[in-house]
């Protein structure tokens, strides 16, 4: 009998056509504020767009579109489950003041 191993993670640079891989590694690699957090999106032209957004305004204060190279979709619904089980876990709380959902 043989035991099934989970296949390995995706990473954000399993989803980037090789073209396009050292610009988005410089690209997510830059050093950013502290205030800003960062967001993966799939567009709706079938690119990733890599963005960087005030933390405070929610503003795009930087983006960058990059190929797909058919593993996004893929990438987004595994951060999706994680972030299902962290919240399953207790890991993942709602920042202060805020609810969960609001």
């Amino acid at each position: 009998m043989t035991q099934q191993t989970s296949p390995k993670p995706l990473d954000m640079c399993d989803t980037i056509i090789p073209s396009d891989l050292p610009r988005f590694i410089a690209f997510v690699e830059k050093e950013q504020d502290p205030n800003t957090y960062s967001a993966y999106i799939l567009n709706d032209a079938g690119n990733v767009e890599f963005r960087v957004h005030n933390g405070d305004t929610d503003d795009i204060v930087e983006k960058q579109e990059f190929g797909d190279n058919g593993m996004a979709r893929l990438f987004m619904e595994q951060q999706e489950r994680l972030f299902e089980e962290m919240k399953e876990r207790g890991v993942w709380v709602a920042p202060e003041g805020m609810e969960e959902g609001k």
